[in-house]
C-alpha cells in the first residue's frame, strides 16, 4: 500500500524536469536578447545603426600608372619598301629577322624570297637566299647558321644619347614655358632656348638615322652621313636645308634587318619613345607628368615607306618603370618612408595577383606626390599602352572593421556606442588605421554587434559599462 502511494510522487518529480529545462532555456534566451538585441523602442531608437565585421582592411589609392619602357624605334634610312617578317607582338631572340627592306624599290614578294639579300648590320657579309619567313608563335626566325647577321646596337650611340638628352630638356623647357604663361611671366627666354634645342636636334637627325638605327655592310655599304653645319642663331628653323638622303644601297636589293637583343616587336609608335625613357624621367617631378601629352598611336607603314619613317619598334619586356601621381594628403610622410624602405604593392585593373614594385624615388610638388617605381611587366597590355589603372596598397589592418563615423570619444577614451535592448553601451576601442570611410579597431565586440554611426543624444538611455 505504501509503495503505491509513493509511485505518483516519483512520477510527479519526473514530470517537473521538462518544465525546469524549458524555464532555464527561456531565462537564457531572455538574457541573451537583453544583451545583444538593439533598442527598438524608447528614446533614441531612430538613431542610425551599422553592423561590424571581422577581417582585414586594405588602404589603397587608385592612380593611372604611366609606363616607362626601354624601346627602340628603327627607321628607314631612305625611301623604299618594307615587308614584315616578325609577327606583331611576337618576341624575337638574338639574331631574329624582323623586317625586309628594299631601298628605293618595291618590297620583295614571297615568290622572290630566294633572291640574294644582305643582312643589315655592322661587319656582316652578303647572305644569299635567306628566304626569311614570317615569324610563327612567339619567336621570330633567327638568321641562318654560320652567318654573322647584322643587328641593332645594344649600346646607344653618342648621337642617340645626345638626342634623348635634348628631348628631355625640350620637354622640361616646354613645361617651364607653360608655367610662365600661366603666371603671366615673360617667356622669350624659354622660347629662344626651345629654338636652340630644336636646331640641335635637327642637326643630329642624319647621324641618328644612320648610326643608331642602321649600320653599313660589306655587301651594301651605307655611306656616313655628311656633316650638317649648325644653323646660325639668327636663321629661322624653316630656313634649314633638309638632310641629305643617303644612296648607299642599290635599288631593289633586299636587306634583312635582324637584332642582337631580345624583345617584343611592335609596329606602332606614339612619339614618346625618346621622351619616356628611364634616363629622361629620372629627374621628373609631378608637374612634368601632369603636362605630359599623349599623342595618337601611329601604325608603321607596310609597303612603301619614306625616309625616316618607322619600320618597327623593339620593346624590352623584362623590366619596366612606372610613374604614379598620388594626392599629397593621401600619402603622409610615414607612408612614404615605408614605401621607400619596403617597396610597393600594386594591383593592376583586371588582374587578380598583386604586383611587387621597387620604389626608386618620391618627389613632392604642390598638391601631388610622384612615385617612380621599377617593376616586372604587369601585363601584356603594358607593351602597347602608356597608361594602366592600378591600386597602390598603402597598408593593411586586421581587426573589427566598422564605419569611421562610429568612432567617438567619451570621458577621454576612444570607443564606439553599441546598441542594446534597453539603451546604448560605450565600448572602448583602439583605432589601428583605415580609410576615409572605414577603420579597423581592437575592441571587445561580438561579430553580430551593431554600433551607432553618430553619438547618442542626451535623451537616449546610456548603459553602464
Amino acid at each position: 500500500m505504501g509503495s503505491d502511494n509513493r509511485r505518483p510522487r516519483r512520477l510527479r518529480r519526473r514530470r517537473r524536469w521538462p518544465l525546469l529545462l524549458l524555464a532555464a532555456a527561456a531565462v537564457t534566451s531572455a538574457a541573451y536578447l537583453l544583451r545583444t538585441t538593439p533598442a527598438a523602442t524608447g528614446p533614441g531608437s531612430e538613431l542610425p545603426l551599422s553592423g561590424v565585421r571581422i577581417g582585414t582592411l586594405a588602404v589603397t589609392v587608385d592612380a593611372d600608372a604611366v609606363i616607362v619602357r626601354r624601346e627602340q624605334v628603327v627607321r628607314a634610312p631612305q625611301a623604299g619598301a618594307v615587308r614584315r617578317l616578325a609577327a606583331e607582338g611576337g618576341r624575337v631572340r638574338v639574331g631574329g629577322a624582323v623586317v625586309e627592306f628594299v631601298p628605293g624599290g618595291l618590297a620583295a614578294s614571297p615568290a622572290s624570297e630566294g633572291t640574294e639579300a644582305a643582312a643589315v648590320g655592322t661587319g656582316t657579309e652578303s647572305v644569299a637566299g635567306t628566304g626569311a619567313e614570317p615569324a610563327g608563335g612567339s619567336e621570330s626566325t633567327p638568321a641562318p647558321p654560320g652567318t654573322d647577321p647584322g643587328s641593332l646596337p645594344t649600346v646607344p650611340s653618342a648621337a642617340r644619347l645626345e638626342y634623348e638628352r635634348l628631348a628631355a630638356e625640350i620637354y622640361a623647357t616646354a613645361v617651364a614655358l607653360n608655367e610662365a604663361l600661366a603666371h603671366g611671366l615673360p617667356t622669350s627666354t624659354y622660347q629662344e632656348r626651345l629654338n636652340e634645342l630644336a636646331r640641335a636636334q635637327d642637326a643630329l637627325l642624319p647621324a641618328l638615322r644612320l648610326d643608331a638605327a642602321w649600320a653599313g655592310t660589306e655587301a651594301a655599304p651605307l655611306p656616313s652621313a655628311p656633316p650638317t653645319p649648325s644653323p646660325s642663331p639668327t636663321s629661322p628653323p624653316d630656313a634649314q636645308d633638309p638632310p641629305e638622303i643617303p644612296a648607299g644601297w642599290p635599288v631593289g636589293e633586299a636587306q634583312v634587318v635582324t637584332t642582337d637583343v631580345s624583345g617584343v616587336v611592335l609596329y606602332q609608335t606614339d612619339g614618346l619613345e625618346e621622351i619616356l625613357t628611364p634616363e629622361a624621367v629620372a629627374g621628373w617631378g609631378p608637374a612634368s607628368l601632369l603636362n605630359l601629352p599623349y599623342p595618337d598611336v601611329t601604325e608603321a607603314p607596310h609597303g612603301t615607306v619614306a625616309q625616316g619613317a618607322p619600320l618597327f619598334k623593339l620593346v624590352d619586356d623584362l623590366q619596366v618603370e612606372m610613374l604614379l601621381l598620388v594626392p599629397a594628403e593621401r600619402l603622409p610622410e610615414s607612408a612614404r618612408a615605408d614605401l621607400l624602405a619596403n617597396g610597393a604593392t600594386l594591383k593592376v585593373a583586371g588582374r587578380d595577383l598583386p604586383l611587387e614594385a621597387t620604389v626608386l624615388r618620391i618627389a613632392e610638388e604642390g598638391e601631388h606626390v610622384l612615385l617612380h617605381l621599377s617593376a616586372p611587366l604587369p601585363s601584356a597590355d603594358a607593351l602597347r599602352v602608356r597608361r594602366i589603372r592600378v591600386a597602390l596598397l598603402l597598408a593593411e589592418y586586421e581587426g573589427t572593421i566598422l564605419p569611421r563615423s562610429a568612432v567617438d570619444v567619451e570621458g577621454g577614451r576612444t570607443g564606439v556606442w553599441v546598441a542594446r535592448r534597453i539603451g546604448y553601451r560605450f565600448v572602448p576601442a583602439r583605432v589601428l588605421g583605415g580609410t576615409d570611410d572605414e577603420v579597423a579597431v581592437e575592441a571587445d565586440l561580438s561579430p553580430d554587434a551593431e554600433v551607432l554611426t553618430e553619438p547618442p543624444p542626451p535623451a537616449a538611455q546610456r548603459l553602464a559599462e
